[in-house]
């Protein structure tokens, strides 16, 4: 090993530098040999470390199995490295040791009271090899397998797959084994955001070592930290200023922008209007629910408290949405907890009554997706929406009811605040669907992960119907379906603390918006915006305010940007996206410049006709001259106005002009295109001219 020939060179040299220094010193002051004798020891001792270094690593090289090559180019290297470190540093490190032991030894057989000087400057010097030696030594470190859904171990040379499933809450059997024949293995990675990764290894000890790490770190119960918690730990004075919730403030903006903070000007004096209740400030009302509510100004926080006894883990109604052209209210809650004796609770009777005489339409109380809109906007009727908890489908439909009746959650900063509002700060739990929760790997041997009762892709269904959204009114939306993937992975990942715990209570326990970063602010938004987005206006049929969807089998389609992303190269997805981009962008190019043509073409008409206009003004103008007008508004026509007598005069045309001309520049006005060729034609024209 090159580690141990280097570090030994190095000790050797300290060893016979020290040497000779100590048998000159011995010649003159031969009483201090023996207490000199200190940087041979410490050469010594710095080649035994370079030993040991070399063991180490040469332990972890794998036997050979038969014929089989298991040490790769990559582990060559890192090994070669790694010796060439170790081996350098303790080289350095001998002859330090080696010129201040020579001159050190000499000094102090002249003068004594150098020798702690002496024995300080060897102590650097054998400092610096060891932490070379240290620094640089092979290790396992811990790391979090968060996205792991199953593990497919297969012979490629055998006709049937057999198949061991492991994950965060997933067994797995020991590994199959193989015969003499067998070289080769593939090992197919399923992660819980659809990617799937495949390695093909051989039929090694290395591999099969690699296989039951995998296992033993899946089935394990301890939980290794996030990788969010990797980020340096910020100072006190920091860590104090952002140790409050720092979307608090967002949320009470938000509730001031839908009209919620202040009465509107439907709100009676019996109704009266909301106000933010920070009763749940210490998470004593409801561990699941965020620190600031919105509730009606008349229910008091002692109200609030017996609806927490009344309804299923204290999740009182509370309000996230009010409608701004029908005034109409959306609240969230769980289950009552009526039970068999059928229990009452005058508060939340008060609370369920504000909400059913708030808006016109009355009171609906929705567990299904169905009409919530309709219900929002056409009826102008309040809902309160709830499922069993409140932190599953009731977050689902909340979400999607913004999404399609607000167009500031459609924007890339509202869906944002939507997703941090209405899953995050109430309560959906995050770490218990994404199979996350360490308690649950204790029955990994009988369960999996897609078997486990608590882990379900409830948040994954709400983006995929967000997507499903963005492909019927695809210029209604301000992102694009990489901004949804990147939060599916995020869930998964744990690089970032927005979707860390299961509720806001376990999050600040944790101080994880102190210390971990936030995922809206790592997105890379540049490329996650939709070229074809149009903000929304009501006179756009593409891009309405409020989206109305009626869902069928055939207007749903698989997303093939996450679940079959894996199914050809990155480059091949994106090199198809960029052509579905311009293939668009070529689409929308030629019809603009058909409708350019088409505008081209009536102007050239438009000028034409006002041509035709012109010169009909200027035939009626001279038809117009040397003529008088009866008191009836008939033409005489004179031919001679010259003449004396008035008897000679020849009438010549009686027409009734004026009557004529009012029509016909009250018609054109109107309709110039359509007028203008039925009053005057070339016969008519040449008639009245003569």
């Amino acid at each position: 090993m090159p580690n141990a020939v280097v570090v030994d060179l190095g000790a050797a040299y300290g060893t016979a530098k020290s040497g000779v220094g100590i048998a000159s010193m011995g010649v003159m002051r031969p009483e201090l040999v023996m207490r000199n004798i200190v940087p041979v020891i410490m050469a010594g001792v710095l080649g035994i470390y370079g030993l040991i270094v070399a063991v180490i690593i040469q332990g972890s090289i794998d036997v050979p199995n038969g014929k089989e090559t298991v040490y790769g180019s990559y582990t060559g290297f890192a090994h070669l490295s790694a010796g060439l470190c170790c081996g350098l540093s303790g080289l350095a490190a001998g002859m330090a040791i080696g010129v201040v032991g020579d001159a050190g030894v000499r000094a102090v057989g002249q003068q004594e009271k150098l020798f702690v000087g002496l024995i300080l400057i060897l102590i650097f010097a054998e400092a610096l090899g060891l932490y070379g030696l240290i620094k640089e030594s092979p290790r396992f470190v811990d790391v979090a397998l968060c996205n792991i859904a199953e593990i497919v171990l297969q012979d490629t040379r055998s006709s049937s797959a057999i198949v061991h499933t492991v994950g965060f809450t997933l067994g797995m059997t020991a590994p199959p084994e193989k015969d003499a024949d067998d070289t080769s293995n593939t090992m197919e990675v399923a992660c819980k955001n659809f990617e799937i990764f495949r390695f093909h290894v051989r039929v090694t000890s290395a591999s099969m070592t690699l296989h039951t790490r995998l296992v033993e770190r899946l089935e394990s119960t301890h939980q290794p930290a996030p990788i969010a918690f990797a980020k340096e730990p910020l100072t006190r004075s920091e860590d104090e200023d952002k140790h409050r919730h720092p979307w608090s403030d967002l949320e009470v903006a938000e509730s001031a922008r839908m009209g919620l903070t202040a009465p509107s000007r439907r709100h009676n004096p019996t109704s009266g209007g909301f106000r933010v209740t920070r009763v749940n400030h210490t998470f004593r009302l409801c561990a699941t629910y965020p620190m600031l509510l919105i509730v009606p100004q008349h229910i008091s926080d002692s109200d609030l408290k017996s609806i927490a006894h009344f309804r299923a883990r204290g999740r009182v109604p509370a309000i996230t949405y009010r409608h701004e052209a029908t005034d109409a209210l959306v609240a969230r809650c769980a289950q009552p907890l009526v039970g068999l004796r059928r229990r009452r609770c005058a508060s939340d009777e008060l609370y369920v009554k504000f909400l059913q005489q708030h808006a016109v339409g009355g009171l609906y109380i929705i567990d299904s997706a169905t009409t919530c809109v309709d219900k929002l906007v056409e009826e102008k009727a309040s809902l309160l929406v709830h499922c069993s908890d409140g932190w599953d489908r009731t977050a689902q439909l909340t979400a999607l009811v913004k999404v399609c009746c607000d167009p500031y959650f459609r924007t890339v900063d509202g869906f944002a605040l939507l997703v941090q509002q209405e899953w995050v700060s109430f309560g959906h739990r995050f770490d218990s669907r994404c199979g996350m929760k360490a308690g649950h790997r204790s029955g990994a041997k009988k369960h999996g992960y897609w078997d486990d009762e608590q882990s379900s892709p409830v948040f994954v269904q709400f983006i995929d119907a967000v997507w499903q959204m963005t492909q019927l009114a695809p210029c209604s939306f301000e992102f694009n379906d990489a901004y949804l993937i990147a939060l599916v992975d995020e869930v998964y990942a744990r690089r970032t603390g927005t979707f860390l715990f299961d509720c806001d209570e376990q999050r600040m326990k944790a101080r994880t918006y102190a210390r971990c970063p936030s995922v809206w602010s790592d997105l890379n938004l540049p490329d996650m915006a939709n070229p074809f987005y149009i903000v929304p206006d009501d006179a756009d049929a593409k891009s309405p305010r409020v989206l109305r969807f009626r869902w069928h089998t055939s207007t749903l389609s698989i997303w093939p940007g996450l679940y079959l992303r894996s199914l050809e190269s990155r480059e091949a997805v994106c090199t198809q996206s960029v052509q579905q981009t311009q293939q668009a962008l070529q689409t929308q190019l030629q019809t603009t410049q058909h409708l350019l043509n088409t505008q081209v073409e009536l102007n050239a008409q438009l000028q034409a006709y006002v041509s035709n206009l012109e010169s009909k003004t200027q035939a009626l103008n001279v038809a117009f001259q040397g003529q008088v007008f009866s008191e009836s508004g008939v033409v005489v026509h004179e031919s001679d106005m010259d003449d004396a007598s008035e008897e000679e005069a020849v009438l010549l045309s009686v027409t009734q002009t004026q009557k004529k001309v009012d029509m016909f520049v009250a018609a054109a006005i109107l309709h110039p295109f359509e007028v203008l060729p039925t009053y005057f034609d070339e016969a008519e024209t040449r008639r009245v001219v003569q």
